[in-house]
């Protein structure tokens, strides 16, 4: 704790009148379920919520890149927490401090700064020794009586001393003092746009409103959640959770023996769907992926799927371990630079929940989706995700593999059977 005072918050932690807590990962518990714990008590003593709390990790429990962001719900309040910052044990003992300031991410090791990235900041968390989980939401909207607080994150008083880094960078970057407010944060979660329904409509903020808005947005894991479990609700094709899991996740989930139709998150930045819903044996799993040409002109040589690097495969066995094909069909491919993954891949999970290959349909288009999907989310229940008709001629096209990869069970790896599609 001391060390990271000293190399990383200097005045973040003993200039500002802030709460912070130190809590202790548990084995067999996750950092979402530690902080909410913490968080519920910590509330419950004193009806208001810390600034900042410490996470110690004595169990080297592996902590998940996508658990940077934790939602939690505490006496009816939705409430986010990120990791701002944390510290992991290297060679010799010597203790390295990663940080999330301003947009842009470093490490920092003795009085030496270095600029990484993002990816790289979210990948080095699973070895974290100290976590530093700061209060992204701002709770004074939340009308929280009986609080002892004198100034929340995301309203900063002119009576509250400022929030400042200081870096002595080794690439050359100014030295200078920043000020943090709310809006230097890409995650910020400044007010709450929808609250959840019972038709699975997760609460959603200002970023999701924002994102929903855009022509060429990114969707993210709550409006992607939102949509499909709403979907699940009224077209039933999963015996587990239907939320649209990071491969990492689905570890936590037991083989689904019947039929399911799965939404995961690959590579860096890419929604997909796995099913095998519509195949003849529940072993050879399809995948439906909008961006399929540029994956494989981008491999053209690829001739295996090897479940160590290959996050498709990966997530195929850990849903079903007796998987013999991965299957790749042809779908609606997304614009470029329009990021149309999120809204095709759900017009794809809407398509097969209800039993009908997405080429059935006449046409299937990204933007025509996102003004469904915006509807979709403002009123709090599903309709027709693709605005399209099917008409016999349409059901009459048959389904286009365009690779097709089939297990070696002695390697595990799965090898590419149809190299001239």
């Amino acid at each position: 704790l001391n060390a990271f005072r000293n190399a990383v918050t200097p005045n973040l932690l003993n200039k500002c009148d802030i709460l912070y807590g130190t809590t202790e990962l548990q084995q067999n518990q996750s950092l979402l379920i530690t902080v909410s714990a913490y968080v519920d008590r910590y509330h419950s003593e004193n009806k208001s919520f810390n600034d900042y709390v410490f996470v110690l990790n004595n169990c080297s429990i592996i902590i998940n890149d996508y658990e940077h962001q934790l939602r939690l719900t505490v006496d009816n309040k939705c409430i986010e927490y990120v990791v701002t910052g944390f510290i992991c044990l290297g060679e010799n003992n010597r203790h390295t401090a990663y940080i999330s300031h301003s947009k842009s991410y470093y490490m920092i090791q003795d009085d030496i700064s270095k600029v990484i990235t993002q990816r790289s900041f979210r990948d080095t968390i699973k070895n974290a020794i100290l976590i530093l989980i700061k209060l992204e939401t701002d709770v004074s909207e939340l009308n929280v009586k009986g609080t002892s607080r004198t100034s929340t994150v995301g309203t900063k008083t002119k009576t509250r001393s400022v929030d400042e880094y200081d870096h002595n960078s080794d690439m050359q970057v100014p030295k200078k003092k920043i000020k943090i407010v709310h809006s230097n944060f890409s995650n910020q979660t400044q007010r709450i746009w929808l609250h959840g329904n019972q038709s699975g409509r997760q609460t959603l903020y200002s970023e999701q409103q924002m994102l929903l808005s855009g022509i060429h947005t990114m969707y993210d894991d709550l409006i992607m959640n939102s949509v499909a479990t709403m979907v699940s609700n009224v077209f039933p094709c999963n015996n587990q959770s239907i939320r649209a899991h990071t491969v990492e996740y689905l570890n936590h989930i037991e083989d689904i023996t019947a039929r399911f139709v799965q939404i995961i998150h690959v590579g860096s930045n890419h929604w997909v769907v796995i099913s095998n819903k519509l195949t003849e044996d529940p072993n050879d799993v399809e995948v439906f992926d909008s961006s399929y040409k540029n994956y494989f002109n981008a491999n053209s040589k690829l001739q295996q799927l090897d479940p160590t690097t290959s996050h498709v495969a990966k997530a195929v066995l850990q849903l079903k371990p007796g998987a013999r094909s991965i299957s790749y069909i042809h779908v609606q491919q997304q614009l470029p630079k329009y990021n149309g993954c999120g809204p095709l891949s759900l017009g794809n999970f809407w398509s097969l929940a209800r039993g009908i290959y997405p080429h059935n349909w006449l046409y299937h288009h990204e933007q025509s989706i996102r003004e469904v999907i915006r509807r979709i989310i403002q009123r709090g229940f599903i309709e027709n995700i693709i605005q399209s008709k099917i008409t016999m001629e349409s059901l009459s096209i048959k389904k286009k593999v365009v690779r097709k990869f089939v297990r070696d069970f002695d390697s595990g790896q799965f090898f590419l059977t149809n190299p001239s599609s």
